[in-house]
């Protein structure tokens, strides 16, 4: 996973692909220092991605609400199609795709 804090407002992350559940683990622990410790919006890069199963999931939820608590913004950005479907069967379009 490469993070990247660029000049403008967001700290963007590239997502490693196909996570195993290990990795997965780091990521939230990667994902906590950042609501811990930075203060900018994220932006994940979701290129390399190529399903979203519900350990990813919820990993993703937990973090969104964390930083929208802190009053910040999470963006998915560059989802295959079978990403955004997972999203849409979880009813969470309106939660990570707007």
């Amino acid at each position: 996973m490469i993070i990247q804090i660029d000049s403008g407002d967001d700290i963007v992350i590239t997502m490693e692909p196909d996570l195993i559940p290990e990795k997965i683990r780091l990521l939230e622990e990667k994902f906590d220092n950042i609501v811990q410790y930075q203060e900018k919006n994220v932006t994940l890069d979701m290129n390399s991605i190529s399903h979203l199963d519900s350990l990813l999931l919820s990993v993703l939820i937990r973090f969104r609400s964390r930083l929208t608590i802190c009053g910040r913004t999470l963006r998915l950005v560059n989802c295959n199609e079978k990403i955004i479907n997972s999203i849409r069967h979880a009813s969470l379009e309106d939660y990570f795709l707007n």
